[in-house]
Formats: C-alpha cells, sequence, structure tokens
C-alpha cells in the first residue's frame, strides 16, 4: 500500500501539462462512463457482487473497507452475500477524458434487510479505451434515494486550456492548514456552483443553504493528511484521499477524506466533499 499512496502523490503532484494546448471531453464521455456504471451493476445481479468487483476493478484499486487500503488482494478472498444495487446521478470527466467521477445513491439487500449508502467512484480510462475504477468509496447511513425515482445523471465535462500554476496537492497543504483553525469556513470558500457535499447519515448537500447547514455539523478544528490520489493528463480533475482528526466530546475521533477538484482557467475548485468518521472507540 506504501507503494501505492506514493505514486498517487507523485501523480498529484506532478502538474501534467497539456500535449495540445487544449482538450475537451462531451457528454459522449460522460455517457460511456455511465454505461460502464450499468454494466457494473448488471454483472453484479448476473455473477454476484465480488466477483463483478474484481472484473471493473483497476490494477492497484482503493477502497475504503473501513480503512483505506489497495484491494486486490482483499477482492480475491471477500464474501458479499446478497444484491448491490446503484445508480449514478452524478459524473464528472476530465478534459482528456482519462480521469472520471461518478457518484450516486446504493443499496444493500441481504437477508438481514435492506442497507442504503452514497457512493463515489474514481474510474481511469483503461489502454484498451475502457473504464475500470481506481477507487470507490461509500458513504453509510444516509437516507434510501436509490428508491426514490431516478434522474438523470448530472454531467461536468472538462475543458482544460494550459498548464496548470498550482496542483491539488498544494491546495490541498494550503486547505488543511486553514482547516485546522476553520474547517467548516475552509471548505465551503473553496466550492462553486454544481458542487456536492457528501456526510453519513445525510442526503448529499446540493444548494448553497444545504451545504452550509451540512457543513455546519462538522467539527471546527480537523487535521488533514493527504494520503493518496491522481490526477488527468489534461489537469483538469483530480481525487484526493487522506485521514482526519478531531477532538469530539474530549475524545480524539478520526475518519477519512475524499476530495474531487476541479480546474476551470486557472482555478481549482472542490467539486465533491465527501467525508466520513470512523465509529467512535469504545469505553
Amino acid at each position: 500500500m506504501k507503494a501505492a499512496i506514493q505514486a498517487g502523490l507523485a501523480a498529484l503532484a506532478a502538474g501534467l501539462i497539456l500535449a495540445n494546448g487544449a482538450m475537451a471531453s462531451d457528454a459522449a464521455d460522460a455517457q460511456s462512463v455511465v454505461a460502464t456504471e450499468a454494466a457494473f451493476a448488471k454483472r453484479a445481479a448476473e455473477i454476484g457482487n465480488v466477483p463483478a468487483f474484481r472484473e471493473f476493478a483497476a490494477p492497484g484499486v482503493i477502497m475504503f473497507l473501513p480503512e483505506p487500503m489497495v484491494a486486490t488482494d482483499y477482492l480475491a478472498k471477500a464474501d458479499w452475500p446478497g444484491l448491490i444495487e446503484w445508480r449514478p446521478d452524478f459524473v464528472a470527466v476530465s478534459g482528456a477524458a482519462d480521469l472520471a467521477v461518478a457518484s450516486g445513491p446504493s443499496q444493500w439487500t441481504t437477508k438481514d434487510g435492506v442497507d442504503p449508502g452514497y457512493y463515489l467512484t474514481v474510474w481511469a480510462r483503461q489502454p484498451d479505451g475502457g473504464w475500470k475504477f481506481a477507487l470507490d468509496r461509500g458513504t453509510p447511513g444516509t437516507p434510501n434515494l436509490y428508491t426514490a425515482p431516478g434522474a438523470a445523471a448530472t454531467f461536468h465535462v472538462g475543458v482544460a486550456v494550459g498548464e496548470s500554476k498550482a496542483t491539488p496537492a498544494g491546495l490541498e497543504a494550503v486547505l488543511a492548514d486553514e482547516m485546522s483553525r476553520d474547517a467548516p469556513a475552509a471548505i465551503r470558500k473553496r466550492l462553486t456552483v454544481g458542487s456536492r457535499v457528501v456526510r453519513a447519515g445525510h442526503a448529499p448537500a446540493t444548494t448553497a443553504e444545504d451545504i452550509r447547514a451540512l457543513l455546519a455539523r462538522d467539527p471546527a478544528q480537523v487535521t488533514a493528511t493527504t494520503l493518496g490520489g491522481g490526477m488527468s493528463k489534461s489537469s483538469d480533475l483530480a481525487y484526493v484521499w487522506g485521514e482526519n482528526r478531531w477532538t469530539e466530546g474530549g475524545k480524539p475521533r478520526r475518519g477519512h477524506y475524499l476530495r474531487v477538484w476541479r480546474r476551470a482557467g486557472q482555478t481549482w475548485s472542490i467539486l465533491v466533499d465527501q467525508q466520513v468518521g470512523l465509529p467512535a472507540p469504545k469505553g
């Protein structure tokens, strides 16, 4: 896992330059991600949850179970009963169409009942032109949005021109410094139109009012440590994941975050901010 983290950080900090000046993805690229998600879900129903995850996982895939890990060996032995169903309601694709993020409602049905959630998956384009997921993260305890009428997914397609003067790695360092003093404000000031905030136990917040209310529930001071991530060749879409630490009721707590950054011109904004705390220690 250490090698994977180092590789992720290297890719995140690279700040790759566009080979031909400008690149632009389009709705067809986003639709190809939706089609891959549908094929993935169909295979889960046909051959079982874990075999389908193995089939669509990229080499070195990161999953949060609940700790982040390179999950290749785990998936070779895992057994998830029942049926996991999901559909994307949000898709972002880089200008180079080599990196994409999809998220949406899910439900896991077993003999014991239904466990709803909200997933966030990072997709990487493969040499054969297909997509495989490089990272997968669920958000537990959300309302069951999967049973609600499904609307068409919201698409964010990338258009990047020229070299980025900043990297998400550098932006994360500045963000972490501000989060140590006022975490909700630090996140909120970096959001833009179309951004969403995802927290366990709540539906994703997509409006300014809902985002402000959900961020107000976050710890005031957070220590954030980046552990990995990646960036598109067009340097206009990136993801970062790491560990959060904070104090609650005088006791130390920890959890993990996954952020998706998007660049427009020379301005990077947080497109998705997902944070999930681990269970409080007993005693």
